[in-house]
């Protein structure tokens, strides 16, 4: 005879289901305090995959907003204790310096997370033709899509660069790369969520 328990979702699991739905309608003015409290949940690999999508939901709708800087320097302070959170802010941070066009080094490129060069490479979030020109010739392989559009093609007057899946304006701030829309899962994540869950979706 079968256990009903057997078939029961782990506890972890629920949470971090009710934490994403909190965390997706929070408001803007009670979002520190919530995500300090899921960052004292005992699971803390489970909370910080749970604010690690948070900050990849929120991220992109504030990457050229001048609200941008705050949020990530309060934030930055309850999260100083977990280096995984850290260091995807951090990566946040220099995709929206690109996107804004200001200074960055070829160092911070080559020497960032999988996760950041597949989304500088691959999507919108930041069209700079330098960036993709140095990811092309000195980016890992296995970070990036199988072709990288060409560096600088498809500008045209407005000041837009086509990156083979259609023309964004630069500088706007762009909602493709929220979760559920990156087509390759980055091996720096924390946690295996089951799979309606799951933190990596196609």
């Amino acid at each position: 005879m079968t256990s009903p328990h057997l078939d029961e979702e782990p506890a972890e699991h629920r949470r971090f289901a009710r934490y994403l739905q909190a965390l997706e309608a929070v408001a803007e003015t009670d979002e520190v305090a919530l995500v300090a409290a899921v960052l004292r949940d005992q699971d803390t690999t489970m909370a910080d995959s749970a604010v690690g999508r948070h900050l990849d939901r929120r991220a992109p709708d504030l990457l050229t907003d001048a609200k941008f800087t705050a949020w990530t320097q309060t934030l930055t302070e309850v999260i100083a204790d977990r280096d995984f959170l850290t260091l995807r802010l951090r990566e946040w941070t220099l995709l929206r310096t690109i996107a804004l066009g200001e200074p960055w080094t070829p160092e911070e490129l080559t020497g960032a997370t999988d996760w950041f060069q597949h989304m500088a490479a691959a999507t919108q979030i930041a069209p700079s033709p330098e960036a993709l020109r140095l990811l092309a010739e000195r980016g890992r392989t296995e970070a990036l899509p199988a072709k990288l559009p060409a560096a600088g093609a498809g500008e045209d007057r407005t000041g837009a660069t086509r990156l083979g899946v259609g023309i964004e304006v630069r500088g706007e701030a762009l909602r493709q790369a929220r979760p559920g829309k990156a087509t390759a899962p980055s091996p720096d994540q924390p946690w295996t969520s089951p799979a309606r869950h799951h933190f990596h979706v196609q």
